[in-house]
Order: C-alpha cells, then sequence, then structure tokens
C-alpha cells in the first residue's frame, strides 16, 4: 500500500506477449481527467510504452484520434520503425 497517496498496489499479471523488436507492441492509455488544467488547457494524459525497450512517451491532450496516428509517424521517421499492435 502507498501511504502517501493511500492507494493499493496491484500487480498485473504476466504477459506471454513478448515484442522482439522495439515497436512490434505498444500499450496504450489514457488517464481519466485530471482535476485541473494544463498550462495549455489538456485534462488528460495519453501514455504510451512500448514492450521492448520499456520507454515512455506521455502526451498532454483534448482529444486522442490524432495521437496515436502521429506516434506511428514518429516511429516510423524517426525509428525507422513500423508499430504492428497497439
Amino acid at each position: 500500500m502507498c501511504s502517501r497517496a493511500k492507494q493499493t498496489h496491484v500487480h498485473f499479471p504476466l504477459s506471454t506477449n513478448k515484442a522482439s523488436n522495439s515497436f512490434d507492441l505498444i500499450h496504450c492509455d489514457i488517464w481519466d481527467p485530471y482535476c485541473i488544467a494544463s498550462l495549455c488547457g489538456a485534462y488528460y494524459f495519453f501514455t504510451i510504452v512500448d514492450d521492448t525497450s520499456r520507454a515512455i512517451w506521455v502526451y498532454l491532450m483534448k482529444e486522442a484520434s490524432h495521437l496515436l496516428r502521429n506516434f506511428r509517424l514518429i516511429a516510423k521517421t524517426q525509428f525507422k520503425a513500423t508499430v504492428k499492435i497497439t
């Protein structure tokens, strides 16, 4: 139990999905709206985790539709990789 946040910690079950290359498998999550807007007016956080490298990208967002499309382009242009499974 986390004494500061008074939240319990629950472990995720072991996954049988293992990616062999970066960006073969990414995990995405949208955090619930935060009670205070950021300076840009965003209430949500869009989180992406690469299964192989465990690299994390966090985006502030007002809407989610374009973020995943843009992330796929970043993976392709900067890392020369294709996201295969989201």
